[in-house]
């Protein structure tokens, strides 16, 4: 299971009804109401003005090209019980994190909702279904304009990563630190898993493409080149600070390269 940090707490499992699991944030009440059946009150949610990007169904951008994606989501996902983990409002952004058990599995997933001029609102998708290693590839021109994260912490350490400098970036972690990788493993900073998980980030040009911070998790979009095609594989990291300042755990979820 995916520890908790003081002060967050599971929310029940129990999936509502479609007539009252729209009530809510959006990004709070995305998957449960996929999972309870609504997509199309989702759809109506969303409006027309949406963009949906799904790691495994590509990008909607049409009210059409939504409504077939999350209706595919939705049978995918009829059977699957959804737990929140955490949430965290930003300035742009917002990011619900959570699970879903599915099929005897548990899926790490995080919900990114960016909200634009003209009503215009944008859903990311992150997460890794079991058995598949294939990885969304977004082009460079949407990492050219990257929001930076505000939080020195984070800056700090993608630019120790980005150097390929394992030191620095594990000085930006507690002593008992800990990551959960895209597939829900534990890796400790005792055992040394910790710095041998960040290794697998070292030197891959990472990019911050969208941020959210409450002052205590940052929530980091991040882009790594994946082959020579030029292109990036997308993942959500979230940094979560200890009272020390620096960060105490990191959740990833979305593609492993």
């Amino acid at each position: 299971m995916l520890p908790l940090m003081e002060g967050e707490r599971r929310a029940p499992s129990t999936v509502p009804p479609p007539s009252s699991v729209l009530k809510g944030r959006l990004v709070d009440v995305f998957v449960p109401a996929l999972v309870a059946g609504g997509a199309t009150a989702l759809v109506r949610r969303l409006g027309t003005r949406a963009t949906l990007d799904d790691p495994t169904r590509g990008r909607g951008a049409s009210v059409a090209g939504i409504e077939s994606m999350l209706l595919e989501l939705a049978r995918t996902w009829k059977d699957a019980a959804f737990t929140c983990l955490a949430s965290t409002t930003g300035v742009d952004c917002d990011v619900n994190e959570g699970t879903l058990e599915l099929g005897g599995a548990r899926i790490p997933i995080g919900v990114v909702a960016e909200r634009r001029t003209m009503r215009e609102i944008d859903v990311r998708l992150y997460y890794s279904m079991p058995e598949r290693t294939d990885a969304r590839l977004v082009p460079p021109s949407t990492t050219s304009a990257a929001a930076e994260p505000r939080a020195a912490v984070a800056v700090d350490l993608l630019a120790a990563l980005a150097a390929g400098d394992a030191g620095r970036a594990l000085s930006a972690f507690e002593h008992e630190a800990l990551a959960v990788d895209v597939r829900g493993k534990i890796h400790d900073r005792p055992s040394g898993a910790l710095a041998a998980w960040l290794g697998t980030f070292e030197r891959t040009e990472l990019v911050a493409s969208g941020t959210a911070d409450d002052g205590r998790r940052c929530c980091l979009e991040v882009a790594r080149r994946a082959g020579r095609a030029g292109r990036h594989a997308a993942t959500l990291l979230v940094l979560v600070r200890g009272d020390s300042g620096l960060v105490r755990e990191v959740r990833a979820y979305g593609s492993e390269i």
